[in-house]
């Protein structure tokens, strides 16, 4: 009874020794104001992106017209220039994708290392022993939430 009083006893002493907190990273996210300028970029460059395709299509378009107006013989002569534009569109959306896919891609993993390290920074000078994410809780106790903290430091650099 005596070893089990201890081992309940020293436990508690651990339990009490751990400093907890957690974080919202989903606020971070929405909140970090180099995560807001990538989603300002993403937007232009979506933007972009339509813009130069639907140039296309409209020129796609437009040469089927032309086409529709000739003769049967110069159709014919015109209708590889109208398989190559569409080619080249299909080429320009694939490629575009990927870029952008890859580009969005390596900004949000740089975000994400900056949380991390800011949290990480965060939690040793503050001698944190475990920092949650939120999302991972079923209860939370507010007073350790380090969320806005976590965000200052952040949007200072």
């Amino acid at each position: 009874m005596a070893l089990a009083l201890s081992l309940l006893f020293t436990g508690t002493l651990v339990y009490a020794e751990e400093k907890l907190a957690y974080v919202n990273v989903e606020q971070l996210l929405r909140e970090y104001k180099k995560a807001k300028e990538y989603d300002k970029l993403a937007e232009k460059k979506q933007k972009d992106y339509e813009k130069e395709r639907q140039e296309k299509v409209d020129e796609i378009k437009n040469l089927q017209k032309k086409i529709s107006l000739l003769s049967e013989e110069e159709r014919e002569t015109r209708r590889k220039e109208l398989e190559d534009k569409i080619a080249q569109l299909q080429q320009f959306d694939r490629s575009s994708n990927q870029d952008f896919r890859k580009e969005m891609g390596e900004k949000s993993r740089e975000i994400r290392r900056d949380i991390e390290k800011s949290i990480q920074a965060y939690a040793k000078k503050e001698g944190l022993t475990f920092v949650f994410d939120r999302r991972a809780l079923l209860y939370e106790n507010e007073s350790l939430d380090i969320t806005d903290e976590i965000l200052r430091i952040l949007n200072k650099k």
